[in-house]
């Protein structure tokens, strides 16, 4: 069970992970944008982090389109001490890609957030082939078989809307319950395949390779658009392991009537 700060804010980042809370970091086009009409896109030193390895004149458009994106989120990621999510604001097979790139570059501190579309799992699957592995956050999910989809993928997170479906009468708690039911029943079926596979082969050298075994181990559920902290409530009773929230909600958490009686009585 784990809490993200859904923010592009450096200020928030800093203040949340004071109090030990904050075990990652999403983002998205639109929060880094508001960010950066805050703080007048001078947050960051780009001299300061590598993200293309090469000169700025050998820079390509989308490293100079997302450069200070990049650069940004990575700052978030060293006050954090997490990785960032991090989303491309165009969703076009090269744009993705391109993106993906830097991603990868920094890949011990972002995390590539894209939605599930033709075009994003054959742009991931192009970096995990052509460059090596990337951490993925499937995001927009709003359906189980879309996290079907990203479990057959083998992304690290599936973003569900929490906010969004419950817009459109939808019960996502439903949804969350039914996908963790799934990805429980993935792992235990791969373990029983290798240990099976074992079992079968023990007077030899054992060649399985367990990470394919364990494909979905680390596949973990995000609730995302969070409104309220009943929205953190219900998608942890539901199952999921992460629930990305705005300060203002973390803010909540903290609250309670009670309390407040109690240290002014002291």
């Amino acid at each position: 069970m784990k809490l993200f700060l859904d923010s592009a804010e450096i200020e928030e980042a800093k203040l949340f992970s004071k109090f030990g809370v904050i075990k990652g970091v999403t983002t998205n086009p639109k929060l880094m944008s508001d960010s950066f009409g805050k703080i007048g896109k001078q947050t960051t030193n780009q001299s300061n982090y590598d993200i293309s390895g090469t000169s700025k004149d050998a820079k390509s458009s989308v490293e100079e389109r997302y450069s200070e994106e990049i650069n940004h989120a990575i700052e978030i990621s060293k006050i954090t001490g997490t990785k960032v999510s991090v989303q491309p604001s165009s969703y076009d097979y090269e744009s993705i890609v391109g993106f993906g790139k830097l991603v990868f570059k920094n890949r011990n501190n972002l995390i590539l957030k894209v939605p599930p579309t033709f075009e994003s799992f054959e742009a991931v699957r192009y970096i995990r082939k052509n460059l090596g592995f990337i951490d993925v956050n499937l995001t927009l999910c709003f359906s189980v078989n879309q996290a079907i989809l990203g479990m057959q993928l083998g992304v690290q997170y599936i973003s569900i809307f929490v906010g969004r479906l419950e817009d459109q009468n939808e019960n996502p708690f439903e949804i969350i319950e039914t996908v963790k039911c799934l990805i429980e029943s993935q792992q235990l079926e791969e373990y029983g395949y290798m240990n099976s596979y074992i079992s079968e082969n023990k007077e030899q050298e054992c060649s399985l390779d367990k990470s394919i075994a364990l494909e979905h181990k680390n596949t973990e559920i995000i609730a995302a658009s969070i409104r309220s902290s009943r929205h953190v409530r219900e998608s942890f009773k539901s199952g999921a392991d992460i629930v990305t929230t705005p300060g203002k909600i973390i803010r909540e958490l903290f609250n309670h009537n009670l309390t407040d009686k109690a240290i002014k009585s002291i």
